[in-house]
C-alpha cells in the first residue's frame, strides 16, 4: 500500500548518502529522469545562508525500497538541495563570505593595533584578508590562527601577529564550534513507499511549482522509461553518457543507468535519443551552435522541436513525440533527417560562411527556428515517413525548385526579420504548405530592401553609430557572392565591414555644422575592404589620402569593393561650418541613394532575381 512517512536526516548523514553510504547502510541514488544540477552560484550561497541562520530550507522526497538488505532512497525531488549541501559539506571554507565576519572582530583588530589611515578601508582589508585565507584550507577543522593572522600581516605589515591571533581565536573557535552545530542539523525528508511507476507523475506535479520544470524535463519525467530501441549513432550515445556521467562525476549514483551495458547495447529510451541528437546537432554541425554553452545535463530542446517538425503537423505533438519515435525504424529516420541537415547547410553556406562574416567563428546571422523549419521542410519533401526508404517521386524535380527558392526566402526573412517572434508556432506552419517551394516576387523584394533602406536612413547619428545588423551581414554577403572569387575566399586576407564615408570622418563634418545627426551607418554607406586597404586609410575616404593611393590599385577597390566614383564623394572635402547642415544632409543622401540602387542591382544578380 501506497503511503508516506517522515525522517530527519542530519546535513552529515545527508551528505554521506548522497556521496556513497551513511552508517546505517543507506544509500540516495538519482532517477534517470532529474533534471540537471541547474542552480547558479547565488541560488547555492543563499541556500547556505538559509542553513547558517536555521531558517526552512523546504523538504527533500526519497522514494524508498530495499535491495539485497540495503536500503535505496531514489531521490524523487530536491537534487539542488541535495547537491548544495553535499558541496558545501565537502569544502565548506569555500561558502566563508566576508559577512561571516563580526564586525567587532575588524573593529578590534584596527584599535589595538592603533592603525593609521582610512578607518573604512583598512578595517575591509582586514575582511578581506581573514576571508581570503580561511577559503585556501580545505576543511573548518584545518583552519589555523597563525595562517589567517599572517595573512592579514601581508596586506598590513609591521603588526603585532600575537595582538591579532588573540583576538582571532575566539571568532575562528565559534565558527568551528558553529559549523559542528550545522553538520548535525536536520534536513526534513518525506519518505514515499508506493508504486515506483508512480515517480515521474509525483515528480512533474511537485515541480509545478517554484522553479518549473521546462517542458522538456516534464518528458523526461512523463515518457516511458522501459520502453528502448537500440541506435548506432555512438556520438549520440557519448552524449546521453555525458549526461549522466556529469552526476558520477559529483559522487552521485544514478538509478537505472549502468554505463557499460549503454555502451555496448545502445538501447536508448526516446527521451535519452531525442536528449543526445540535439547535443550531436549542436556539437557536430557549426551552423547548429545555437546552445554551445550549456552543460553537459542541460536539455538542448533542437533535436525534440526539429523532429516534431519532420513527424507531426502541430507543435502539440511534441507531447507525446515518443509515440512515433517508438514506431519508425529510428536507424533510418536519423540517415534521411541528417540527409536534409546537410542539404540546408549546402545552400546557406555560400552566405554563412561568406569570407568577410567574421575570424572568430561561426558567426549564426539567423534564428534557430528559421533553420529547423528549412530542414523539416527539406525532410518533408523528399521523404514520406511511411517509406523512408526511397525519395518522393516529386523530389527530382522539385529540388531543384527549392534550392532556388530556399536561399532567397532564407535571406528574405532575415532581411524582414521574420523570424523575431512566434518561432515555435511558425516551425509548423510554413510546411502548410511549403514555404520553401515558392519565389519570392521581385515587388516584395523590392519592399523589403527599400523598407530596410529607409527604417535605417531614419538614424540620427552623431557621436555614437549603430553596429551592423544580420540584415546588413546578409545583405552584403549576397552582394559580395558575385565579385568575389574562388581563390579570395580561400585566401588568408581578413575583410572588414567599412563605411564608405568614414564614420569618424561624417562625425567631424556633422560636428563643423553644429546640427542634427546622419544616418552614418546605412547599408548603402557599407561595403567590404581588404583589411589591408581599411585599417591603413582610417579616417579618409578612399580618395583623400595620396600615400594610399600609391599602395592599392583603386580601379580594383572601386569595382570590385566600393562600387564608387572619385566624383561621387567630392562633397566630403569642403569646408562645412555652422549652418552648413542642410547642405551636408542633401548630398550625403544623395550618396546613399545612388550607391544602394547599385547595391540592389549586385544583390539581385547575385541571387538570381529577374
Amino acid at each position: 500500500m501506497a503511503g508516506c512517512y517522515s525522517e530527519s536526516w542530519t546535513m552529515k548523514d545527508l551528505t554521506d548518502a548522497l556521496k556513497n553510504m551513511h552508517k546505517d547502510n543507506k544509500i540516495i541514488k538519482v532517477p534517470i529522469f532529474q533534471r540537471g544540477k541547474r542552480w547558479k552560484t547565488d541560488q547555492e550561497d543563499n541556500f547556505i545562508d538559509s542553513l547558517k541562520r536555521g531558517f526552512p530550507v523546504g523538504t527533500m522526497l526519497f522514494f524508498k525500497r530495499v535491495e539485497n538488505n540495503q536500503e535505496v532512497y531514489t531521490l524523487v525531488d530536491g537534487l539542488q538541495r541535495g547537491n548544495t549541501i553535499k558541496k558545501y559539506m565537502n569544502s565548506p571554507t569555500k561558502y566563508f563570505m566576508d559577512n561571516s565576519i563580526p564586525e567587532d572582530v575588524s573593529d578590534r583588530i584596527f584599535e589595538t593595533l592603533d592603525l593609521r589611515g582610512s578607518e573604512k578601508q583598512i578595517k575591509s582589508k582586514i575582511r578581506e584578508a581573514i576571508s581570503e585565507a580561511i577559503r585556501k584550507f580545505g576543511s573548518v577543522d584545518e583552519i589555523e590562527t597563525y595562517d589567517v593572522a599572517k595573512n592579514i600581516e601581508r596586506g598590513l605589515p609591521s603588526i603585532s601577529i600575537d595582538l591579532v591571533m588573540s583576538i582571532l581565536k575566539p571568532f575562528i573557535k565559534e565558527y568551528k564550534e558553529n559549523f559542528e552545530e550545522i553538520t548535525k542539523s536536520t534536513i526534513p525528508v518525506i519518505v514515499y513507499s508506493g508504486d515506483e511507476d508512480s515517480l515521474p507523475i509525483i515528480f512533474d506535479r511537485i515541480n509545478s511549482e517554484g522553479i518549473p520544470l521546462s517542458q522538456y524535463e516534464v518528458y523526461a519525467a512523463s515518457w516511458p522509461l522501459e520502453k528502448k530501441f537500440e541506435i548506432s549513432n555512438d556520438k549520440i550515445i557519448e552524449k546521453i553518457m555525458k549526461k549522466y556521467d556529469s552526476y558520477a562525476d559529483d559522487d552521485y549514483t544514478i538509478s537505472g543507468y549502468d554505463r557499460d551495458e549503454l555502451r555496448l547495447s545502445k538501447n536508448v529510451t526516446a527521451f535519452e535519443y531525442l536528449f543526445g541528437l540535439g547535443k550531436y546537432l549542436n556539437n557536430d554541425h557549426e551552423f547548429l551552435h545555437f546552445d554551445k554553452s550549456k552543460a553537459d545535463d542541460e536539455i538542448n530542446s533542437m533535436a525534440f522541436e526539429l523532429v516534431n517538425a519532420c513527424i507531426n503537423e502541430g507543435r502539440d505533438g511534441i507531447k507525446t513525440l515518443y509515440n512515433e519515435i517508438l514506431s519508425i525504424d529510428v536507424k533510418l529516420f536519423e540517415t534521411r533527417l541528417l540527409e536534409a541537415v546537410a542539404f540546408v547547410e549546402k545552400i546557406i553556406s555560400p552566405i554563412t560562411r561568406f569570407k568577410g562574416n567574421t575570424r572568430s567563428g561561426y558567426y549564426l546571422i539567423y534564428s534557430k527556428y528559421q533553420i529547423l523549419s528549412m530542414i523539416a521542410c527539406a525532410f518533408r519533401e523528399k521523404y514520406d515517413l511511411s517509406n523512408m526508404t526511397v525519395t518522393r517521386k516529386t523530389w527530382a524535380c522539385n529540388r531543384k525548385i527549392m534550392e532556388k527558392n530556399m536561399v532567397q526566402n532564407f535571406v528574405y526573412d532575415i532581411i524582414t526579420n521574420e523570424w523575431s517572434s512566434g518561432g515555435s508556432n511558425k516551425l509548423h506552419s510554413v510546411a502548410k504548405p511549403n514555404k520553401y517551394m515558392k519565389e519570392i516576387p521581385k515587388i516584395a523584394w523590392e519592399s523589403a530592401l527599400n523598407g530596410l533602406f529607409e527604417q535605417e536612413n531614419m538614424r540620427n547619428e552623431k557621436s555614437k553609430v549603430a553596429s551592423t545588423t544580420n540584415a546588413d551581414i546578409v545583405f552584403l554577403n549576397c552582394i559580395y557572392l558575385s565579385t568575389f572569387t574562388a581563390l579570395d575566399q580561400l585566401s588568408i586576407d581578413k575583410f572588414d565591414i567599412e563605411h564608405i564615408a568614414p564614420k569618424d570622418q561624417m562625425k567631424d563634418l556633422i560636428e563643423n555644422c553644429k546640427d542634427e545627426g546622419l544616418p552614418i551607418s546605412s547599408i548603402a554607406n557599407l561595403c567590404y575592404l581588404p583589411e589591408y586597404v581599411n585599417r591603413s586609410k582610417k579616417k579618409k575616404n578612399f580618395y583623400q589620402d595620396t600615400k594610399y593611393l600609391n599602395t592599392v590599385n583603386i580601379f580594383e577597390i572601386e569595382v570590385k569593393f566600393s562600387f564608387t566614383k572619385k566624383e561621387e564623394l567630392e562633397w566630403m572635402n569642403l569646408p562645412y561650418l555652422k549652418g552648413d547642415y542642410k547642405q551636408l544632409e542633401e548630398f550625403y543622401m544623395e550618396f546613399l541613394r545612388n550607391r544602394f540602387n547599385i547595391q540592389k542591382d549586385k544583390f539581385y544578380l547575385s541571387l538570381g532575381i529577374q
